[in-house]
């Protein structure tokens, strides 16, 4: 059971790879905002699945590394899911106006705490 399970994880980041691909090439021929937030979106989806997949074979020291970049690319797909949305149904101009989540987020939050002076507001 648990060889079926490793092999429909490996399906499932080949079919993430292959739709990004897809979309990639749809945004290269057609170069519209929403086809760019798209592609973006699914492109790090599917790169926290690949890193996902390979952080198992990866030593410690490694692994480590590997969480923190699925972490950034999932935030990124979450905000490029946002910006497509945006274009789709507009935000209302309050919420646009108010810049990029990441550096406010809890994922950025380590480097801004131990940082000497942290981002200038």
């Amino acid at each position: 059971m648990t060889r079926v399970i490793q092999f429909l994880n490996y399906v499932t980041a080949a079919g993430f790879v292959a739709l990004a691909v897809i979309t990639v090439r749809d945004w290269i021929g057609f170069r519209v905002a929403s086809r760019l937030y798209l592609a973006l979106a699914i492109g790090l989806l599917a790169l926290v699945d690949v890193i996902s997949e390979v952080s198992g074979i990866l030593p410690p020291q490694v692994t480590l590394v590997s969480t923190e970049i699925s972490i950034v690319g999932f935030m990124g797909a979450g905000y490029s899911l946002l910006l497509f949305r945006d274009i789709l149904v507009p935000l209302k101009r309050r919420r646009s106006r108010s810049g990029p989540p990441l550096p406010r987020s809890s994922a950025w939050s380590p480097w801004y705490c131990c940082s000497g002076s942290g981002w200038e507001r």
